[in-house]
């Protein structure tokens, strides 16, 4: 006969019993591995999550540093068209126009010092979405080694199954040995 029995006329009560036994204590090992593996992918697929999540806010954070970085060429380039109109105001007569010049410097400094403010609006959003991506970031690896541990406790489980299903088969095998 092969490993398993197929009919349980040959075995004793006690025989069957040790046998239910075993195959419940297995049934139910492997039932709290599927559950500690269910448990492991979900927090893995959370962790994934937030690192999407994350990458979504340091791209956000690059692309304020990126307008940043335009507003300054912009605040420069008005800074260039104060210094050109200040030379002009400087060879300009008096009277011929020198109003409307001063005016025109005014409005780049107002434009100035929006930019900048701008500048600040920008720097706050940035670092915000820093600060979140990082936090995310935390977040997802405390998650994603959680699930590890499941991970890790289902596979135990799994092979204790397997031992203690193997031991079945061994002692079958044995006392079918014995018997012939």
């Amino acid at each position: 006969m092969n490993g398993n029995m197929s009919s349980n006329e040959q075995e004793t009560p006690i025989e069957q019993k040790r046998h239910a036994q075993y195959y419940h204590e297995i049934t139910r090992i492997r039932k709290l591995a599927a559950d500690e593996a269910k448990k492991a992918a979900k927090l893995f697929a959370k962790s994934e999550g937030l690192k999407a999540k994350a990458q979504k806010f340091t791209k956000k954070a690059v692309e304020h540093r990126e307008k940043i970085e335009n507003v300054k060429i912009r605040i420069n380039e008005f800074k260039e068209k104060i210094e050109k109109t200040r030379a002009k105001l400087s060879v300009t007569e008096a009277g011929s126009g020198k109003e409307g010049i001063k005016v025109t410097i005014s409005k780049y400094e107002y434009k100035i010092s929006k930019l900048r403010s701008k500048i600040e609006v920008l720097e706050m959003k940035a670092a915000k979405s820093t600060d979140r991506s990082a936090q995310l970031k935390e977040k997802s690896a405390v998650l994603l080694e959680e699930s590890q541990r499941h991970r890790e406790e289902s596979d135990g489980l799994s092979k204790r199954a397997d031992r203690l299903e193997q031991v079945d088969v061994d002692v079958r095998q044995v006392q079918e040995s014995v018997e012939e």
